[in-house]
């Protein structure tokens, strides 16, 4: 087995996030004509990350280097949680144009969506058009900033320092281009901000599922229980070649997740490129769900481990323990309707926690009470002590023996 199937096995969390989202040093990237060249090939996923770790001037810097859709992509990610987009981070991000030259700066300004920016006017700015030297409207106090062809007088936000920067993007986007700038600030008076935003969410939306991740309203379905009786659905094609190595009806003692195990088992026989694949799309339809920002690590690797100890979860519910059947099932069954069926389990569990708590609560402080928490969360987890009287720890449940143990502990409470 490589040394990255092994890191899969031991310690998949970290692997697959290092995998996808780990960021790259633009650091050292940018100090080296060589690797500059490297920027405009990165994934966009990976230079969002990287991103983070760099100051104003080193984004000034970078940018020569990058490419219009790799922006537009740092743009999806960043500015929008579920269905709203967050202008004020859109205003943060385009600063740069500020700092680089007109080729740089236009390609920075044809990233976002025109509608984000006409939706960024429409929030921020009062925009008054000027017919015949007459302002129309009303415009209230405020600082005031008459755009250069005179053509309006904008009433900027109370907030000096917002104000600052849309008074300099303003003034930069009159230089870069004009008629495309008017063009803007009229589509941001008569366009309400609800539809802008709505037609943004929708291209932004199509641009993100081809980077692997998902909608957030379609994310969310993935916490939808499995009706009674409902089985993880056999896939329509099979992923790859269904491998003909025997399996033995236990798995090793290993002490890894039973889905890594058989992933890990498969390899031996077959290519698993689809069902990491797969793997992937779970994850990521976990963490756009639970709306752990890209910007956020320890979230992200938080989510990723939710996903692989519920689908190990449901995988071990479903094959009753025989690996052989584990194994079937991985080839044959998506993952996600494992995480589901698993999920499904923890939900019964909840109810009777809920149940016995409200007949008997337990003295608070004991481990009784520290189950009801856990069970007793959104996501419902288990709590646990490396020996008695030590710290108490949590973490996510990721084997059918779990449930059996947390289930009896309900029935002594």
């Amino acid at each position: 087995m490589s040394n990255h199937s092994e890191d899969l096995v031991r310690r998949p969390e970290e692997a697959i996030y290092r995998t996808i989202y780990a960021p790259v040093d633009l650091h050292e990237m940018l100090a080296s004509a060589e690797q500059r060249s490297r920027i405009r090939r990165l994934p966009p996923v990976q230079l969002f990350f990287g991103l983070k770790e760099l100051s104003d001037e080193e984004v000034a810097q970078l940018a020569p280097h990058i490419t219009q859709e790799q922006w537009r992509a740092v743009i999806d990610l960043d500015v929008w949680s579920r269905d709203r987009a967050n202008t004020r981070e859109l205003i943060n991000l385009q600063r740069h144009i500020l700092l680089n030259e007109d080729s740089v700066a236009g390609k920075l300004v044809g990233a976002p969506d025109p509608e984000l920016w006409e939706l960024a006017f429409a929030r921020l700015l009062r925009i008054h058009p000027r017919v015949e030297e007459e302002v129309e409207g009303e415009p209230r106090e405020g600082d005031y900033f008459e755009t250069p062809d005179r053509d309006y007088l904008i009433v900027l936000p109370r907030n000096p320092e917002l104000a600052r920067v849309l008074r300099a993007i303003l003034i930069r986007l009159y230089q870069l281009d004009p008629a495309w700038t008017r063009i803007r600030l009229e589509s941001a008076r008569f366009r309400t901000p609800t539809e802008l935003n709505e037609s943004a969410y929708e291209k932004r939306t199509r641009r993100v599922e081809e980077m692997g991740f998902q909608d957030y309203y379609e994310a969310v379905e993935i916490y939808a229980p499995m009706l009674e009786g409902e089985s993880p659905p056999v896939k329509q094609k099979s992923s790859g070649t269904i491998s003909t190595l025997p399996a033995p009806a236990h798995a090793p003692e290993s002490g890894a997740l039973l889905l890594m195990e058989t992933l890990a088992y498969l390899s031996r026989s077959q290519e698993i490129s689809p069902l990491l694949e797969e793997l992937f799309f779970v994850c990521n339809k976990i963490l756009t769900a639970d709306r752990a920002s890209p910007g956020e690590p320890r979230l992200m690797r938080r989510g990723i481990r939710k996903a692989l100890t519920g689908i190990s979860l449901g995988l071990d519910l479903w094959s009753e323990g025989n690996f052989e059947r584990a194994v079937t099932g991985v080839q044959e069954r998506y993952l996600q309707s494992f995480f589901r069926f698993g999920y499904t389990r923890l939900i019964e569990l909840r109810e009777k926690g809920r149940a016995v708590g409200q007949k008997h609560e337990p003295e608070p402080g004991s481990p009784a009470a520290a189950q009801l928490k856990g069970l007793l969360r959104k996501y419902p987890i288990q709590s646990w002590q490396r020996e008695p009287g030590a710290r108490l720890r949590w973490r996510f449940f990721s084997t059918a023996k779990e449930v059996r143990k947390a289930a009896k502990g309900l029935q002594a409470v």
